[in-house]
Parts: C-alpha cells; sequence; structure tokens
C-alpha cells in the first residue's frame, strides 16, 4: 500500500497526519488514534516523510485540519498529555532515538505525578519532553548523552536536588528554549532578556540520578 493510499484511508477514519521538526510524523485529533493506524504509520514512515515533505512545500501546501461545526461538535478540554503521548507513540525505535527513551517518554504521560513533583512543574517537564523528544533526541542519542543526563531527577523523587537534575527536567519552565547541543554542553535562552547560557553534561555523580519514568509507583 503506498503512501497517497495509506494517507487516505487515514482520512476517511478522521484521521490527518502532518510533518513536524525532526522528521516526525504527527496524527490528529488523538481520540481517532487506533492501533492499527499506529502500525500503518510505523511501517510507511519514510514514505509518508516523504509525501508529506513534498506536500508541505510551496508547489504543493499542506492540508490544514477542518474547523468544527461548533452547533454539532461538543467543546473538549485541551489535552496538551494527549498531545505528546501521540507523538511518543509515533517515534520508531529504530528512527535513532532509543527504545527506552521512546517507551519511558510514553510512561511519563500516563505516570501518576511523582509527590515530590509540584503539579505545575510536572506538566512543564511533560511539555519539555514532548518538545525534546521532537527537536534534539535523536541528535542527543548520537553524542551520546544518557537518559539520566536529559531526563534525570533524584531517586527521592524530589527537585529540591538541582545538580540531580538532566537538562530536560532543569530546563523547565517558561521563556526557556533550547539552542544547541553539543557532546558536552546545551546552549539555552533564559527569562525577559533571553539570556543565553550553558548546560554542562554531567558524565559522572549519577548514582542518586533516574530517569523522571522510573518515579511511577
Amino acid at each position: 500500500m503506498g503512501a497517497h493510499h495509506i494517507v487516505e484511508r487515514l482520512q476517511e477514519t478522521g484521521l490527518s497526519l502532518y510533518l513536524l521538526a525532526g522528521d516526525t510524523i504527527r496524527a490528529a485529533p488523538p481520540e481517532a488514534i487506533t492501533d492499527e493506524a499506529r502500525n500503518l504509520i510505523r511501517q510507511n514512515k519514510v514514505g509518508l516523510i516523504e509525501l508529506l515533505r513534498h506536500r508541505s512545500s510551496p508547489h504543493e501546501p499542506a492540508p490544514t485540519p477542518a474547523t468544527p461545526d461548533p452547533a454539532t461538535t461538543p467543546a473538549a478540554p485541551a489535552a496538551p498529555d494527549d498531545d505528546f503521548a501521540e507523538r511518543a507513540a509515533i517515534i520508531e525505535h529504530d528512527g535513532g532515538i532509543p527504545s527506552e527513551w521512546v517507551e519511558g517518554l510514553a510512561l511519563i504521560c500516563t505516570m501518576v505525578r511523582p509527590e515530590g513533583i509540584p503539579p505545575v512543574r510536572w506538566r512543564h517537564i511533560i511539555h519539555a519532553a514532548g518538545v525534546f523528544a521532537d527537536r534534539w533526541a535523536k541528535q542527543a542519542a548520537a553524542l551520546g548523552w544518557s537518559a539520566a543526563e536529559l531526563f534525570g531527577v533524584h531517586s527521592s523523587g524530589s527537585l529540591k536536588r538541582y545538580d540531580s537534575m538532566g537538562l530536560v527536567v532543569g530546563m523547565t519552565g517558561q521563556g526557556i528554549e533550547l539552542q544547541s547541543i553539543a557532546e558536552n554542553e546545551a546552549i539555552f535562552l533564559a527569562g525577559p532578556s533571553r539570556a543565553r547560557q550553558r548546560w554542562h553534561r554531567r558524565l559522572s555523580n549519577l548514582d542518586d540520578v533516574v530517569p523522571a519514568w522510573e518515579l511511577v509507583d
């Protein structure tokens, strides 16, 4: 089955595909995603990326989602966690991102919030993890960064130990934007002034650090 037929088949079920940064395929709306749809996307990812990239070119603009009729469509609350779970579920294990990260990031979306992490901070971590998965995870993996160095927290579940935070956890918050990542450091912008700051990679003292998804009860 070709990419065109797959897109048409998914559209018949109410599902639309979009190409995000880093050649990540996004399917929407989340409630229309089935196991069959996930498998089709995973098994035909290369062809779908080529098709979606072509449709996003100036010669053939990508289709925009249809605007729902407010008279017939009930309002639904925003669900950023579902949005990230959708992205994580579609990332292929052989796409340059370790399977541990893919499975762990998907788990973050559904696990009970650790008691030591405030609700607002936990949602920021989920959002930051989603952005990182889309834009930087493949590059970080190629550079040898570990799950603990990126998504780590103290094994007690407390965020009071700043020296035990991974890059993604430590950069959560409004106005923080990752600009680049290298073998031993990352550069990000922070605060209203968009000050340029460095995050130095930790290659030791990780004995008490675990990826955030390992805090699941």
